[in-house]
C-alpha cells in the first residue's frame, strides 16, 4: 500500500493547510534571514526551495500544459547555462524558480481557490509589516533602519529594502482595494497606516509609486476642476514652504540631493544603475556567443539590477520573450483588470526597469500575485455550473 497516492496529494493542495503553510513559511524565512543576514545560514534559500517544490508539483498535477511550457523555458535556459558554465548551476536554477514563482503561485491559488482565507492571511502579514515599520520609526530602532544613519528609512524584519519596496506597494493596493470594497472606518485606518509606513520606508521606488497612486486616485474620483484646484493649492503650498522642504531633504536625504546635482534625475532614481548599465552589459556579454544571446547564459554578478531588463539577460532573447508571453498569457490575461489595476501593474513594471528587484524575487511576486488574485481574478463559470450553484 502506498503511503501517499495521487488523490491524497491533489487533495492536500486544495486544503487550507497548504495555503497557510506556504505563506507562513515565506514570512518565517524572510524574517529569519534578516536575523542571520551576516552569517552563512540562508533560511530564505532553504524555505523557498520547499515552496518551489510544492508549487512545481501542483503545476504538474493540475495543469500539464503550463507545466510543459515552464519545463520548456527551463530547458532553454539550461542550454544557455551549459554553454556558459561557471560552476554556479545551482544558483542559476534557484534564480529561475524565483522568476517563475509568480506564474506557479497564481496556478496554485486557482487550484486552492480560497480567496477568503488568502485575504485573512494577507491581512495578518501586511498588518504585521506595517505596524513593525511604524514602531521602528517611532522608537528609532537602529536594527530596523533601511539604510545607515546617513539616509532616512525604517523597514520591518526583511532582508532587502529593494525587494520590500514592491511588497509595500502591494500592501498599499491591498488596503486601498479593501477600503473601496467595505468602506469601513478600520479599513480606512489600515490604508492610512500603510501610506504612513510607505513614507517611512525611505526608498525611491515607494515614493515614486505614492506619487502615481495619489494622482491616479485624484483622476479616478474627482472632477477636472477639483483636480486643477488641488494642484494649484499644492504648488502654492510647496512654493511657500520651499525653504523648509529643501532643508528637510538635505537633512534626511542628503545622498539623494548630492547625487541629483552630480548625476541627474535618472541616476538618482536608479541609484547609479543607468551610469553603470554599459559596464554591466559589457561584463555580461563579453564571454557570450550567438547561441547564448538567444537562450541565456548570464553571469549573476553582472546583472544590471534593473529587473525587467535582466529578464532578457537571464533567459536570452528567445527565452525572455517566451517568459513575458507566459506571464501575459497565464496570469495577466486571466485577470479582470480595471483602470487602477492596469496602473498598478504598469507602475510595478516600469519601476522594475529602473531600480530594485521584482521579477527575480520570490516574496515580491507572491504577495503581488496574491493581491491581484483576490481583487481581480474571476473564474469562468459555465451555464451548467451556474445553475447548480447554491444561492
Amino acid at each position: 500500500m502506498k503511503l501517499l497516492n495521487k488523490n491524497i496529494i491533489c487533495a492536500f493542495f486544495k486544503t487550507n493547510y497548504c495555503l497557510v503553510f506556504i505563506l507562513s513559511l515565506l514570512v518565517a524565512v524572510d524574517t529569519f534571514t534578516k536575523f542571520y543576514l551576516n552569517s552563512n545560514m540562508n533560511f530564505s534559500w532553504a524555505g523557498k526551495v520547499i515552496i518551489s517544490i510544492l508549487l512545481f508539483a501542483c503545476l504538474y498535477l493540475f495543469n500539464k500544459r503550463i507545466f510543459v511550457l515552464v519545463a520548456i523555458l527551463f530547458w532553454m535556459i539550461s542550454f544557455g547555462m551549459a554553454l556558459n558554465f561557471q560552476n554556479d548551476f545551482i544558483e542559476k536554477v534557484s534564480l529561475f524558480f524565483e522568476y517563475v514563482s509568480g506564474i506557479m503561485f497564481f496556478n496554485f491559488l486557482i487550484v486552492n481557490n480560497n480567496k477568503n482565507l488568502l485575504f485573512k492571511i494577507l491581512l495578518i502579514i501586511f498588518t504585521f509589516y506595517t505596524v513593525t515599520v511604524l514602531t521602528a520609526w517611532l522608537f528609532e530602532i537602529d536594527y530596523l533602519r533601511t539604510y545607515n544613519a546617513l539616509r532616512f528609512g525604517y523597514m520591518p524584519l526583511f532582508s532587502s529594502q529593494n525587494e520590500f519596496s514592491f511588497i509595500m506597494i502591494a500592501i498599499v493596493v491591498f488596503y486601498y482595494k479593501n477600503w473601496l470594497r467595505k468602506k469601513k472606518f478600520y479599513s480606512f485606518l489600515l490604508l492610512f497606516l500603510s501610506l504612513a509606513a510607505s513614507l517611512i520606508i525611505g526608498t525611491k521606488v515607494i515614493y515614486i509609486f505614492l506619487i502615481v497612486f495619489v494622482n491616479c486616485i485624484l483622476i479616478l474620483n474627482f472632477h477636472f476642476k477639483k483636480i486643477i484646484l488641488f494642484y494649484v493649492l499644492l504648488i502654492i503650498t510647496l512654493f511657500y514652504f520651499k525653504d523648509y522642504l529643501f532643508l528637510f531633504l538635505e537633512n534626511k536625504f542628503e545622498i539623494f540631493v548630492d547625487l541629483y546635482h552630480e548625476k541627474g534625475l535618472l541616476d538618482t532614481i536608479s541609484s547609479l544603475r543607468v551610469s553603470f548599465l554599459q559596464d554591466r552589459l559589457i561584463c555580461q556579454t563579453s564571454n557570450m556567443n550567438h547561441v547564448e544571446y538567444l537562450f541565456g547564459g548570464m553571469t549573476i554578478p553582472c546583472l544590471t539590477e534593473m529587473s525587467f531588463f535582466d529578464i532578457f539577460l537571464f533567459f536570452g532573447c528567445v527565452g525572455g520573450f517566451m517568459y513575458c508571453y507566459l506571464y501575459l498569457k497565464l496570469v495577466l490575461k486571466k485577470l479582470s483588470l480595471d483602470l487602477f489595476g492596469l496602473v498598478f501593474i504598469s507602475t510595478i513594471t516600469t519601476l522594475s526597469m529602473l531600480a530594485g528587484y521584482y521579477f527575480e524575487n520570490f516574496s515580491s511576486q507572491i504577495y503581488t500575485i496574491s493581491v491581484l488574485f483576490i481583487f481581480y481574478y474571476k473564474p469562468t463559470i459555465t451555464p451548467s455550473q451556474n445553475t447548480n450553484k447554491k444561492v
